[in-house]
């Protein structure tokens, strides 16, 4: 969020685990309020334990999307730096 933020011209795209994104997912609020284009792939690895709350990025007010392939990977990052908000990428 904050090279983002510093360097908006720039693009930065996030890519996390289960696990991470868990951690992480309380600060899409403020990527959310700071109207960052910021894609965040989130790779199902198995390090998530079941805590993550299922509608974080709703109430964050972010995009969330799913890869079924990992075909579909470039465009759904290329939309997600057109968006007027972080996009959520599940891939897996």
């Amino acid at each position: 969020i904050g090279a983002s933020a510093a360097r908006p011209a720039r693009p930065v795209a996030v890519l996390l685990g289960t696990g991470a994104f868990d951690t992480a997912a309380a600060d899409l609020a403020t990527a959310v309020q700071l109207g960052l284009a910021l894609p965040v792939v989130v790779v199902r690895d198995g390090s998530d334990h079941g805590g993550a709350d299922p509608h974080a990025v709703d109430a964050a007010g972010a995009i969330e999307v799913r890869a079924t392939e990992p075909d579909d990977l470039v465009d759904l990052v290329a939309d997600a730096f057109e968006a007027d908000r972080p996009t959520v990428i599940r891939l897996g």
